[in-house]
């Protein structure tokens, strides 16, 4: 059917307006078939008119109770509208009518690890990758429900494929950033994150992440750029990546900025070392030194590493220094007295 092959072709570049008026041709055309109004739904559920969708997908089960995608429908647009809602006796239902149905599992894979369920989100997706093999969703999902469980190297490994299998699927270059960050792969997550960011350029949290590995390249300038660009999509949120932007400030001596950064990231975790030295050297650059020297005593606290002490007792003799306290400076510098 002529009718059929244009909606398809409207389906494909995702032009739904156009998919939704052919179809609805095609719906005239054959009243009795559910698999149109199902299709109807998708195109409503992509526009984002939830409503529209439910109703359809309603419709096509009036026309077929056995019929299983409209069930799989129903539990994506009851879950937009209410991400609490208990979809698992739709899933059952979906997977009742149709076991083999691929992306039933998939589905229920990202609901379950929505909930912290990876045992079970792993269990369906061993099933959809059966049923979908060589799927970019598949492999999306397994490497979100691996970082979940804190297993980095399955999820790079499942996310790689993820991308080999679709390089045109957004999502994966933000989640290829968040892995290579987490491991320390800063010119790797720069790449992905910059493709990422070109294209969502709405997204605030992209944009901060980009800013991280900005710095941690060393290019400060850049950092300042991408987290004013966060800071510009979202005024309150994402707190987290304002030291990042306050550390570049101070790195390029710009000490009201830093000050100002750093103070937002120590409200945001007071328990942050990164965070609490920045605050201390900015404060130094401002030439507080006395609130330096505050904030460098809550630094000292926080220190974990040997690496961590040492910058403390650097710091906390500079800033001694400028205080003019040179005996405790030189005491400072010198570290605790070693044990005779």
């Amino acid at each position: 059917m002529g009718q059929y092959r244009i909606a398809q072709a409207a389906y494909e570049e995702g032009d739904w307006d156009a998919f939704l008026f052919n179809m609805e041709l095609v719906r005239k055309a054959e009243p009795e078939a559910a698999d149109v109004l199902y299709y109807i739904g998708e195109a409503y559920r992509f526009k984002g008119e939830t409503t529209n969708a439910l109703n359809a997908y309603n419709d096509a089960l009036k026309l077929d109770p056995n019929f299983g995608p409209p069930y799989l429908g129903l539990a994506r647009v009851r879950l937009i509208a209410n991400p609490r809602f208990n979809a698992e006796f739709l899933f059952e239902e979906a997977i009742k009518r149709d076991p083999n149905f691929g992306e039933v599992y998939l589905e229920r894979a990202r609901y379950y690890l929505s909930r912290g369920d990876i045992e079970d989100a792993l269990a369906d997706l061993e099933t959809a990758e059966k049923l979908l093999p060589g799927s970019p969703e598949v492999y999306l999902t397994y490497a979100r429900t691996y970082l979940a469980a804190e297993d980095t190297d399955k999820a790079l490994e499942y996310a790689e494929k993820s991308y080999a299998a679709d390089i045109t699927n957004l999502p994966i270059y933000e989640l290829l950033g968040d892995l290579h960050l987490e491991k320390g792969n800063y010119e790797r997550a720069l790449e992905a994150l910059r493709v990422y960011t070109a294209y969502e350029t709405e997204d605030a949290g992209g944009f901060g992440k980009l800013g991280k590995a900005y710095f941690y390249l060393g290019q400060y300038e850049f950092t300042i750029d991408a987290i004013d660009r966060m800071t510009d999509l979202s005024r309150n949120g994402f707190r987290e990546y304002y030291v990042y932007r306050g550390l570049a400030h101070l790195e390029l001596g710009n000490a009201d900025e830093a000050v100002s950064d750093l103070e937002v990231a120590v409200d945001d975790d007071d328990r942050s070392f990164m965070a609490r030295l920045g605050l201390a050297r900015a404060y130094y650059l401002d030439e507080r030194f006395g609130t330096a020297f505050l904030q460098i005593d809550i630094a000292r606290s926080l220190a974990e590493t040997e690496e961590e002490q040492a910058l403390t007792l650097y710091w906390r003799a500079r800033i001694r220094e400028k205080r003019e306290d040179i005996g405790d400076a030189i005491r400072s510098r010198q570290g605790p007295p070693r044990p005779r």
